[in-house]
């Protein structure tokens, strides 16, 4: 028998949303670690020039392919013209989903 541990946490970190996640177990103390800042502007004052209304870093959700399924978080950076929640009149459904059991 193993005790294992698992913290998750949101808020704000270096003027951004920040989402931690971190688990462990008695064997190996820090075995996943995923970090992800945002930060989202509806008039699109990010990065100046640029305009963005989305921007984060961190471990991030690629974008999703239909056929090739839902993709794994990946480090790396994103940046968006598109507003963060983007109504749509004729999909008035979202649906969320995740796999609790790898």
């Amino acid at each position: 028998f193993e005790t294992r541990y698992s913290v998750l946490g949101v808020g704000d970190l270096l003027y951004m949303n920040s989402h931690i996640y971190v688990s462990g177990h008695q064997s190996n103390p820090l075995d996943i670690a995923r970090i992800r800042l945002e930060r989202a502007d509806p008039a699109g004052d990010l990065l100046g020039p640029l305009q963005a209304k989305q921007i984060g870093a961190g471990d991030i959700i690629p974008t999703t392919m239909p056929t090739l399924g839902s993709p794994s978080p990946e480090r790396g950076i994103y940046v968006s013209r598109e507003p963060a929640l983007k109504e749509n009149k004729e999909e008035a459904i979202q649906v969320i989903a995740c796999n609790l059991f790898k």
